[in-house]
């Protein structure tokens, strides 16, 4: 079985990945021939992506309590008067960098594992070996999504958990706490879906669920509830 790839999707996990990279390449770099403008360049990545990506969670947080802010300013969910809306202060930004950062990376990488010298050992203490999947018993399989609040609908972020090789589709239901019980929402092949269901006008809160599929049939076990706070 292939091992998992070696790049962190999450995308705090590949912040993670990409300084442990930075601090550990100095090392490495003259027995790899890695040169010091190669060292730079992935330390400028590393520090203006962990940047975009703290301000990113600023603005969603940020987002959600201007949200509040505009509900509370026109219905005055809240007694007293409206309080001032939030904005983020952003931290100094590094120097900025070019698209690409995780092409880069992959680029440097795939050189790096191509040398001669190249050592498995090297690898685990650059952060740059994929795990090996462990493979679940079919009854056990479970799915694991997390959800995210869009302008044009919820997100549901879901993958293959290192089990590709063992199912094909994942079923996506929703009871939208409306009165008419769960339903389906898709079954799809490619991870991630945008559920389009326009929002309620009043705050309700809606429960996903989700189970994998091999060819035409459901295998292993539904996965946790999920639930989110839409409309209002």
């Amino acid at each position: 079985m292939a091992k998992a790839d070696y790049v962190n999707p999450d995308e705090m996990g590949f912040v993670t990945q990409l300084k442990l990279f930075k601090h550990a390449i100095g090392d490495y770099a003259p027995v790899l021939d890695v040169s010091s403008g190669e060292v730079t360049q992935q330390a400028a990545d590393t520090d203006f992506y962990e940047y975009v990506v703290n301000c990113y969670g600023m603005l969603n947080s940020s987002g959600k309590s201007a949200t509040i802010f505009r509900n509370n300013l026109r219905f005055a969910k809240e007694p007293g008067p409206a309080a001032s809306l939030p904005v983020p202060v952003f931290p100094p930004a590094p120097p900025a960098v070019p698209p690409g950062v995780e092409k880069r990376f992959r680029q440097l990488v795939r050189r790096i594992k191509r040398h001669p010298k190249y050592e498995l050992h090297i690898g685990k203490h650059l952060g740059i070996e994929g795990s090996e999947p462990t493979k679940t018993a079919a009854h056990e399989l479970q799915p694991t999504f997390t959800l995210e609040l869009r302008a044009a609908g919820v997100f549901i972020r879901w993958g293959w958990d290192n089990q590709r090789e063992q199912v094909d589709m994942c079923e996506l239901v929703v009871d939208r706490h409306d009165g008419q019980g769960e339903r389906l929402v898709t079954i799809d092949a490619t991870p991630g879906y945008l559920d389009p269901e326009p929002f309620p006008a009043a705050p309700v809160k809606w429960t996903y669920r989700a189970i994998y599929h091999k060819g035409d049939t459901r295998i292993g076990q539904w996965s946790v509830p999920v639930s989110i706070v839409v409309g209002g």
